[in-house]
């Protein structure tokens, strides 16, 4: 969490892109599909780097419990950084903050 928000000043307009790729996908199925797809490949990618695993298999419990969780936190942070930069200036205290949660 602390290296995503450190990196997401330089990558906010492919961030930004992301968001209305998404918000555009409720008018357009194909999107929606493409979407889904990539975010079951990235819930899997997240779950395995937080459970220290070399893969995660789509429709696991690992992808559809952790990698649910900790894709809604970094979507709900990219989102929020977009809005305001500022309030990614403490990445540490970020990952601490998601460290209490357990």
């Amino acid at each position: 969490m602390a290296e995503l928000a450190r990196q997401l000043p330089a990558s906010s307009d492919l961030q930004s892109a992301g968001l209305q790729a998404l918000a555009q996908a409720g008018f357009d199925d194909e999107l929606r599909r493409e979407i889904a797809v990539a975010q079951t490949g990235a819930r899997c990618a997240l779950a395995a780097v937080v459970l220290d695993v070399p893969e995660v298999a789509p429709g696991s419990e690992e992808e559809r419990g952790v990698g649910f969780i900790v894709y809604s936190l970094v979507t709900g942070l990219v989102a929020q950084a977009l809005m305001d930069q500022h309030t990614v200036r403490e990445p540490d205290l970020l990952a601490r903050a998601v460290r209490a949660l357990t």
